[in-house]
């Protein structure tokens, strides 16, 4: 599983959507770290980019989130087994 959820958070994009309006128009980004650098690529107008995005972007946190349990649980389990020794 821990594999998986590698693999499957390699596969997505990472950082946040930002929306910034000049004028009448809005603008939609990713902001994204890079080594020490923020990062800002323009998304574009398409509703529908954007939200796959949006979706893509709560998978990989959902995804982060399972892999940090699954690391905790692996952890305990070795804490214990090292102490049945």
């Amino acid at each position: 599983m821990r594999e998986h959820y590698k693999q499957e958070i390699a596969a997505l994009p990472r950082g946040t959507i930002v929306k910034k309006k000049v004028g009448n128009h809005d603008y939609y980004y990713i902001k994204y770290r890079s080594g020490n650098k923020t990062v800002t690529d323009y998304l574009g107008k398409n509703p529908e980019k954007i939200e796959q995005t949006r979706q893509q972007l709560q998978k990989r946190k959902h995804d982060e989130e399972m892999l940090s349990e699954l690391n905790k649980e692996r952890d305990m389990i070795i804490k214990m087994l090292e102490d049945e020794k």
